[in-house]
């Protein structure tokens, strides 16, 4: 892999996580992989350097490519070029993104496109996205991934497919996250919760009921 050391692409998905602000536990059940498995890795326990499969798992989880999550230049898999783990971040040099999910004083959550509560910091997956906006996660229904409190980045642009992890606002105000377990052609979902007494893990809508589903392309944690 660019003929990178198992040290060098240890230190970079370490940085990557950081700077997403991603946990181990978030991070691998993100890309469906086993939380031991990453966690060894980045520990150095694991000596060999896991498939390209694996990264690409990790990468997609995320909405990057494995060369933009281990900070390599682009088109150089399977070459020697070297890592670049000092390159000023595209994000860094645009406007920060507006915070408009959050609970207000009656006590409800909502979307408020017109009343940000503050913003933070863009990162990469929506650099040159201007409608690109964040909410804070609600409660506690989908811990590990996500915490009561945490900052989840999202790109209106950018489509919702089944097994992404996304915001849902239903036509009457009410806003959910969680996983699109099933998605067809006609509009109706299933959200999947992961913090929630197994009768409640799943929830279906119809079409009818979905006012705006978005996809989430980050997480900044609380």
């Amino acid at each position: 892999m660019a003929n990178l050391t198992n040290d060098q692409v240890r230190d970079a998905l370490i940085k990557f996580m950081k700077n997403r602000g991603l946990n181990q536990t978030a991070f691998a059940r993100g890309a469906g992989l086993s939380e031991a498995t990453l966690r060894g890795f980045l520990k150095g326990k694991t000596k060999t350097t896991p498939r390209l499969e694996t990264f690409a798992k990790l990468a997609d989880s995320q909405g990057v490519s494995v060369e933009e999550m281990l900070g390599i230049t682009p088109g150089s898999m399977g070459t020697n070029t070297p890592a670049h783990f000092e390159t000023q971040p595209i994000s860094q040099q645009e406007p920060p993104v507006p915070i408009v999910g959050y609970t207000g004083p009656d006590g409800k959550y909502r979307l408020n496109h017109q009343a940000p509560r503050g913003t933070v910091k863009r990162i990469d997956p929506i650099v040159g996205v201007p409608d690109a906006f964040a909410a804070y996660v609600p409660d506690a229904s989908m811990e590990p991934r996500y915490t009561r409190g945490d900052v989840v980045y999202i790109n209106p642009s950018q489509p919702v497919n089944q097994g992404r992890h996304a915001l849902l606002e239903l036509t009457n105000g009410s806003i959910l996250i969680g996983r699109v377990a099933a998605l067809d052609s006609a509009g109706d979902l299933t959200l999947q919760f992961y913090n929630v007494p197994q009768d409640n893990e799943n929830k279906s809508f119809s079409a009818s009921d979905v006012a705006h589903i978005y996809r989430i392309v980050g997480t900044q944690e609380n």
